[in-house]
Protein backbone atom coordinates (compact mmCIF):
# COMPACT_ATOMS: atom_id res chain seq x y z
CA UNK A 1 0.00 0.00 0.00
CA UNK A 2 2.87 2.60 0.97
CA UNK A 3 4.62 1.59 -2.35
CA UNK A 4 1.33 2.58 -4.31
CA UNK A 5 0.54 6.15 -2.31
CA UNK A 6 4.73 7.04 -2.63
CA UNK A 7 4.28 7.82 -6.09
CA UNK A 8 1.46 9.22 -5.77
CA UNK A 9 3.56 11.95 -3.58
CA UNK A 10 6.11 12.41 -5.45
CA UNK A 11 3.74 13.00 -8.76
CA UNK A 12 1.75 15.53 -6.40
CA UNK A 13 4.98 16.92 -5.14
CA UNK A 14 6.10 17.52 -9.01
CA UNK A 15 2.90 19.00 -10.34
CA UNK A 16 3.28 21.61 -7.00
CA UNK A 17 6.66 22.61 -7.54
CA UNK A 18 6.05 22.87 -11.67
CA UNK A 19 3.29 25.15 -10.62
CA UNK A 20 5.51 27.22 -8.51
CA UNK A 21 7.99 27.38 -11.21
CA UNK A 22 4.95 28.69 -13.69
CA UNK A 23 4.10 30.78 -11.54
CA UNK A 24 8.29 32.47 -11.29
CA UNK A 25 7.94 31.98 -14.99
CA UNK A 26 5.02 34.29 -15.63
CA UNK A 27 5.76 37.04 -12.87
CA UNK A 28 9.15 36.99 -14.71
CA UNK A 29 7.83 37.45 -17.65
CA UNK A 30 5.11 39.93 -16.66
CA UNK A 31 8.25 42.11 -15.09
CA UNK A 32 9.84 42.02 -18.71
CA UNK A 33 6.52 42.74 -20.43
CA UNK A 34 6.66 45.84 -17.84
CA UNK A 35 10.30 46.99 -18.07
CA UNK A 36 9.98 46.40 -22.25
CA UNK A 37 7.14 49.19 -22.09
CA UNK A 38 8.56 51.44 -19.74
CA UNK A 39 11.50 51.35 -22.02
CA UNK A 40 9.69 51.96 -25.13
CA UNK A 41 7.83 55.22 -23.67
CA UNK A 42 11.07 56.41 -23.05
CA UNK A 43 12.67 56.27 -26.16
CA UNK A 44 9.21 57.28 -27.89
CA UNK A 45 9.31 60.37 -25.33
CA UNK A 46 12.91 61.09 -26.39
CA UNK A 47 12.33 60.77 -30.04
CA UNK A 48 9.76 63.34 -29.66
CA UNK A 49 11.51 65.99 -27.89
CA UNK A 50 14.13 68.29 -29.98
CA UNK A 51 17.51 69.62 -28.48
CA UNK A 52 16.81 73.26 -26.68
CA UNK A 53 17.82 76.11 -28.55
CA UNK A 54 19.19 79.44 -28.21
CA UNK A 55 18.28 82.58 -29.58
CA UNK A 56 20.36 85.96 -30.00
CA UNK A 57 19.55 89.37 -31.03
CA UNK A 58 21.69 91.24 -32.33
CA UNK A 59 23.25 93.37 -35.59
CA UNK A 60 25.26 91.76 -38.20
CA UNK A 61 28.90 93.39 -37.85
CA UNK A 62 30.61 91.49 -41.11
CA UNK A 63 29.83 88.15 -42.89
CA UNK A 64 31.89 86.53 -45.24
CA UNK A 65 30.13 82.87 -47.76
CA UNK A 66 30.19 81.06 -44.56
CA UNK A 67 29.43 82.81 -41.27
CA UNK A 68 28.62 86.03 -39.90
CA UNK A 69 29.31 87.88 -36.67
CA UNK A 70 26.53 89.39 -34.39
CA UNK A 71 26.88 91.59 -31.43
CA UNK A 72 24.19 92.58 -29.24
CA UNK A 73 23.61 96.16 -28.85
CA UNK A 74 23.52 98.63 -25.51
CA UNK A 75 20.57 96.17 -24.09
CA UNK A 76 21.87 92.89 -24.92
CA UNK A 77 25.27 92.35 -22.30
CA UNK A 78 26.91 89.26 -21.39
CA UNK A 79 25.44 88.72 -17.30
CA UNK A 80 26.76 90.70 -14.73
CA UNK A 81 29.61 92.68 -17.50
CA UNK A 82 29.45 95.42 -19.48
CA UNK A 83 30.67 93.19 -22.35
CA UNK A 84 27.92 92.93 -25.16
CA UNK A 85 26.79 89.35 -26.29
CA UNK A 86 28.86 88.38 -29.42
CA UNK A 87 28.73 84.95 -31.62
CA UNK A 88 30.31 83.95 -34.87
CA UNK A 89 27.55 81.80 -36.60
CA UNK A 90 28.16 79.21 -38.98
CA UNK A 91 25.47 79.30 -41.99
CA UNK A 92 25.14 76.42 -44.79
CA UNK A 93 22.88 75.02 -47.05
CA UNK A 94 20.36 73.75 -44.06
CA UNK A 95 20.31 77.94 -42.39
CA UNK A 96 16.48 78.89 -42.70
CA UNK A 97 16.18 82.51 -43.40
CA UNK A 98 13.31 84.08 -42.25
CA UNK A 99 12.31 87.57 -43.91
CA UNK A 100 15.75 88.01 -45.47
CA UNK A 101 17.25 85.98 -48.37
CA UNK A 102 20.94 84.51 -47.48
CA UNK A 103 22.34 87.03 -50.40
CA UNK A 104 20.95 90.13 -49.09
CA UNK A 105 21.79 90.01 -45.68
CA UNK A 106 24.42 92.44 -44.79
CA UNK A 107 26.66 94.87 -41.96
CA UNK A 108 23.68 96.44 -40.10
CA UNK A 109 20.88 94.30 -40.27
CA UNK A 110 19.30 93.65 -37.09
CA UNK A 111 18.66 89.68 -36.52
CA UNK A 112 17.27 87.14 -34.04
CA UNK A 113 19.48 83.95 -34.75
CA UNK A 114 18.43 80.52 -33.26
CA UNK A 115 21.29 78.34 -32.67
CA UNK A 116 21.48 74.61 -33.35
CA UNK A 117 24.21 71.91 -31.53
CA UNK A 118 27.03 73.02 -29.48
CA UNK A 119 28.08 76.59 -28.38
CA UNK A 120 32.18 77.18 -28.25
CA UNK A 121 33.01 79.05 -24.81
CA UNK A 122 35.11 81.94 -27.19
CA UNK A 123 34.72 85.28 -27.57
CA UNK A 124 33.05 85.71 -29.83
CA UNK A 125 31.56 82.49 -28.83
CA UNK A 126 30.86 80.47 -32.15
CA UNK A 127 27.83 78.25 -32.95
CA UNK A 128 26.10 76.72 -36.18
CA UNK A 129 23.19 79.07 -37.31
CA UNK A 130 19.63 76.90 -37.46
CA UNK A 131 17.79 80.25 -38.40
CA UNK A 132 17.91 83.64 -38.99
CA UNK A 133 15.37 85.90 -39.11
CA UNK A 134 15.02 89.73 -39.73
CA UNK A 135 13.86 91.65 -37.47
CA UNK A 136 11.92 95.07 -38.57
CA UNK A 137 13.62 98.56 -37.27
CA UNK A 138 12.55 100.56 -34.38
CA UNK A 139 12.47 103.33 -36.46
CA UNK A 140 12.01 103.83 -40.15
CA UNK A 141 10.65 107.32 -41.87
CA UNK A 142 9.85 107.20 -45.72
CA UNK A 143 12.24 109.10 -47.84
CA UNK A 144 15.16 108.47 -45.58
CA UNK A 145 18.32 106.02 -45.36
CA UNK A 146 16.69 102.94 -43.39
CA UNK A 147 18.68 101.93 -40.33
CA UNK A 148 20.77 99.01 -41.53
CA UNK A 149 21.79 101.78 -44.37
CA UNK A 150 22.53 104.45 -41.62
CA UNK A 151 24.60 101.77 -39.88
CA UNK A 152 26.58 100.12 -42.65
CA UNK A 153 27.96 103.79 -43.84
CA UNK A 154 29.30 104.23 -39.92
CA UNK A 155 30.77 100.52 -39.97
CA UNK A 156 32.41 101.76 -42.90
CA UNK A 157 33.96 105.12 -41.84
CA UNK A 158 35.34 102.45 -38.80
CA UNK A 159 36.26 99.59 -41.08
CA UNK A 160 40.11 99.63 -39.64
CA UNK A 161 38.81 99.36 -36.00
CA UNK A 162 38.35 95.74 -36.17
CA UNK A 163 35.98 94.95 -33.20
CA UNK A 164 33.48 97.99 -33.65
CA UNK A 165 29.85 97.04 -32.81
CA UNK A 166 26.50 99.21 -32.75
CA UNK A 167 25.65 100.43 -29.46
CA UNK A 168 22.94 102.41 -29.76
CA UNK A 169 21.05 103.83 -32.78
CA UNK A 170 18.33 106.96 -33.32
CA UNK A 171 17.21 108.75 -36.04
CA UNK A 172 16.34 112.29 -35.88
CA UNK A 173 13.78 113.15 -38.13
CA UNK A 174 13.70 116.78 -37.76
CA UNK A 175 17.44 116.96 -38.57
CA UNK A 176 16.88 114.60 -41.23
CA UNK A 177 19.93 112.51 -40.11
CA UNK A 178 20.87 109.56 -37.99
CA UNK A 179 23.16 109.21 -34.66
CA UNK A 180 24.90 105.84 -34.65
CA UNK A 181 27.36 105.21 -31.43
CA UNK A 182 30.12 102.87 -32.07
CA UNK A 183 31.99 100.99 -29.28
CA UNK A 184 34.68 98.04 -29.25
CA UNK A 185 33.30 94.98 -28.46
CA UNK A 186 36.52 93.74 -26.60
CA UNK A 187 37.19 96.69 -24.84
CA UNK A 188 33.28 98.43 -24.20
CA UNK A 189 32.84 101.74 -22.16
CA UNK A 190 33.79 104.49 -24.37
CA UNK A 191 31.28 104.82 -27.50
CA UNK A 192 31.76 107.32 -29.97
CA UNK A 193 28.84 108.68 -32.09
CA UNK A 194 29.08 109.03 -35.75
CA UNK A 195 26.25 111.52 -37.79
CA UNK A 196 24.52 109.71 -40.85
CA UNK A 197 22.76 112.44 -43.05
CA UNK A 198 19.59 110.54 -43.46
CA UNK A 199 19.07 111.53 -46.77
CA UNK A 200 21.47 112.66 -49.02
CA UNK A 201 24.47 110.02 -49.52
CA UNK A 202 26.96 111.97 -46.86
CA UNK A 203 28.12 111.12 -43.59
CA UNK A 204 29.52 113.93 -40.84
Amino acid sequence: MQQLIDPIVRQRRKTLQLSKEEKMMKRLLGSKHIVIAVLTVLVVAGCGQSEPSTEMTGYVINRNASSILVVGDAGNKMQNSQTPEAMSLRIDGSTKWQGIASDKLKPGHKVKATIKGPIAESYPSQASANRIELLSPAQQEPGLLTEQEAIEKALALHSTAGSVYVYRTELIVNEKNWRIQLDDYLRPGNPVEVRIDAKPDSAK
